[in-house]
């Protein structure tokens, strides 16, 4: 985890924030408004049966791009890292 910590810390953010996502979008898409926690947006307090599946596919969709973003924050180091030690090529 060392090598984490010093070399990514833009990566794991980006990683928390997308697991963050990832839990709202199961939440808006299993519980129905009246039992939504009282600090995410569409809490209600009168009775409905209805489900915020656009606002879970949005909070899906917004976390598989932070993933995404992760990845490639953690992948950016590697290829830098390799370009670098490579010897540079010789002859036709």
């Amino acid at each position: 985890m060392r090598w984490l910590r010093r070399e990514k810390p833009g990566a794991l953010a980006l990683a928390v924030v997308a697991l963050v996502f990832f839990a709202a979008a199961v939440i808006y898409a299993t519980v129905t408004p009246p039992h939504l926690p009282s600090f995410m947006p569409g809490h209600v307090t009168y009775h409905s049966s209805r489900h915020y599946s656009k606002r879970a596919i949005g909070c899906f969709i917004i976390g598989a791009l932070l993933a995404f973003g992760a990845w490639q924050a953690s992948m950016a180091r590697r290829r830098l890292r390799k370009r670098w030690t490579e010897a540079p090529r010789r002859g036709p």
